[in-house]
């Protein structure tokens, strides 16, 4: 029997995060001897609602996020915020002063 308590949900996410890279593939997983391809030339893979651009940090992969996106490739809402159905601000607060009384 459990405790009663539901668990609480994770971050919103806008799509699943998928690893598409060699960068993406654990150190200890790689051959040390060879070193990372270059993301240069290699897709970001940022989200294309999450991402306020399509080109990424090269050393990290990071995308650059809209407001409230959170992810290396935007692909999810951060804490404190919840997914929208706009393509503009696809994550919009969740702060107790942005809602109305019932």
């Amino acid at each position: 029997m459990s405790g009663g308590r539901a668990a609480s949900p994770g971050p919103a996410r806008l799509m699943p995060s998928r690893a598409r890279s060699p960068e993406s593939v654990p150190l200890l997983c790689r051959d040390p001897r060879t070193p990372p391809v270059s993301r240069v030339s290699t897709s970001c893979d940022c989200h294309p609602v999450g991402a306020a651009g399509k080109t990424c940090n090269q050393t990290t992969g990071q995308c650059p996020c809209k407001d409230g996106v959170t992810g290396i490739t935007c692909n999810r809402c951060a804490k404190g915020y919840q997914q929208s159905r706009s393509p503009v601000a696809p994550c919009i607060s969740e702060s107790p002063t942005d809602r109305t009384p019932p």
